[in-house]
């Protein structure tokens, strides 16, 4: 999906532009009205350009963040939590992009109508706990780098807070022996 984005882009360009040009107007009378015609078609190349410009994994996750709670629990033909996790996961993305992925995992809006986020049940037959043991836990120790393993901790602590066990709590991402401890304690709150 990330992959196709830029074309994506480049198209509605394109129909942009033809929209634009293809628009039936009369013809400018003077210079004046065909100069104010040029800046409008300009500006407007200019905002397309701008948008074409846009990074696909944050327009990915933007596209996510402007999900109705309808859309949000509706999971046929959406994007995917999964696919907001591989942006987190990409350690070739900008920091900014990554971080606003992290975000969108634990948006408010997420937590309650995505129904990979559903907390109900008991253990890990609850959707919130597969997602978080299936990919946040593996980011927690597998990842090399200390910004994963401080988006994993942050992303757990706020999908289950208030949770006291002292290994979860002294969890420090830029030290992974602790990070490797607060996997162990994850996984045993994860399946209570």
């Amino acid at each position: 999906m990330i992959r196709r984005a830029p074309v994506i882009l480049w198209t509605l360009l394109a129909v942009g532009v033809a929209a634009v040009a293809g628009t039936p107007t009369s013809s400018p009378r003077t210079a004046a009205d065909r100069r104010a015609q040029i800046d409008a078609l300009g500006k407007h190349l200019d905002a397309l350009r701008k948008e074409a410009e846009v990074d696909a994994r944050a327009a990915l996750v933007r596209t996510y963040l402007r999900y109705s709670a309808d859309r949000l629990g509706n999971t046929a033909d959406r994007i995917r939590l999964d696919d907001i996790v591989e942006i987190v996961e990409d350690e070739t993305a900008p920091v900014e992009i990554r971080e606003e992925a992290s975000k969108a995992v634990v948006w408010d809006q997420a937590q309650r109508y995505d129904p990979d986020l559903d907390a109900a049940g008991k253990g890990l037959a609850r959707p919130r706990a597969k997602f978080s043991k299936k990919y946040l836990l593996p980011m927690l120790v597998d990842f090399k780098d200390s910004n994963s393993r401080a988006f994993a901790n942050n992303m757990l602590q706020a999908l289950w807070p208030g949770m006291r066990d002292p290994d979860i709590v002294n969890c420090r991402p830029g030290v992974k022996p602790s990070c490797t401890a607060a996997r162990v304690a994850w996984e045993k709150q994860l399946a209570k």
